[in-house]
């Protein structure tokens, strides 16, 4: 079984003691409730046998930090030094944000800036969390939430900025000017969705700059959105695409740089 293979090899060899894959172990500990705007959400709600690799480990933030702490010191007793260095190559562009280098390595983010940061993060609904390791200071992060609404890794940046920010540097600004967001209006169309299910798709969307405030509008009510950084925004709790959780969308350009798909983990929307 896959969860014991990764308890007996990783979790337990990481020191990550309290982490499971079993929702009646972690329902049985000292857990946090989840709240996703509208519910409580209990560990155990969220389990589904086939997820587990990619989203099933019930962890503590001291588990987490445990899986740091094995990543700064190269591995541990866990991973090779030439493995760790593997998953910390950058490989794949992810230049969402303004004069971003993020990358996608082996399972992790890397990006470049006034420290070379390594970080991921999770959502289930009702709980969030983010890691953000800089090795050269040998000096880590963990940040979970027990709700759908914020942004970990905001948080995450700020303690990276507050703890290791060099006199005289000033943190990278992600955000643009809201006049320069009308570049993202216009109308995208989505008949399909998550795991090409038609009835996922989003539809007709369409988005257009009030004031400043970058709205869309579908077939539901119209949703203002919040940018996270660059051409990243946020959907608020009432999204109906999302179950009443926050999502990210993304206006992916083309090749010529234009924004051409709304691109969300529910669908993908073309500009017509």
């Amino acid at each position: 079984m896959y969860d014991q293979v990764a308890t007996n090899l990783v979790l337990g060899p990481a020191g990550m003691t309290t982490a499971t894959f079993d929702p009646a172990v972690g329902q049985a500990a000292d857990h946090a409730v989840g709240n996703n705007g509208s519910t409580l959400v209990q560990p155990q709600d969220n389990d589904c046998a086939v997820e587990r690799p990619p989203g099933g480990v019930i962890a503590s933030v001291v588990d987490y930090a445990h899986l740091a702490e094995m990543l700064l010191s190269s591995g541990g007793s866990v991973l090779q030094p030439s493995s760790v260095a593997a998953m910390e190559a950058g490989r794949v562009p992810t230049d969402l944000r303004p004069g971003n280098t993020e990358q996608y390595g082996y399972g992790l983010y890397v990006r470049e800036g006034y420290e070379h940061i390594v970080w991921h993060n999770g959502f289930l609904d009702g709980y969030q969390s983010s890691i953000y390791l800089v090795p050269a200071q040998s000096w880590a992060v963990v940040v979970f939430y027990n709700s759908s609404n914020g942004s970990p890794d905001a948080v995450s940046q700020d303690a990276v900025d507050t703890f290791l920010l060099p006199p005289g540097v000033t943190s990278p600004v992600l955000t643009t000017p809201s006049s320069t967001w009308s570049r993202d209006e216009g109308t995208y169309a989505s008949t399909s969705g998550l795991y090409n299910e038609p009835s996922a798709g989003l539809g007709t969307v369409t988005v257009a700059l009030q004031g400043n405030l970058l709205i869309a509008t579908s077939d539901d009510p119209s949703m203002p959105l919040t940018q996270v950084a660059g051409d990243t925004f946020q959907f608020p709790y009432t999204s109906p695409w999302t179950g009443g959780n926050t999502e990210d969308v993304t206006f992916w350009p083309d090749d010529a740089g234009t924004p051409s798909w709304f691109a969300t983990r529910i669908g993908v929307g073309a500009r017509e």
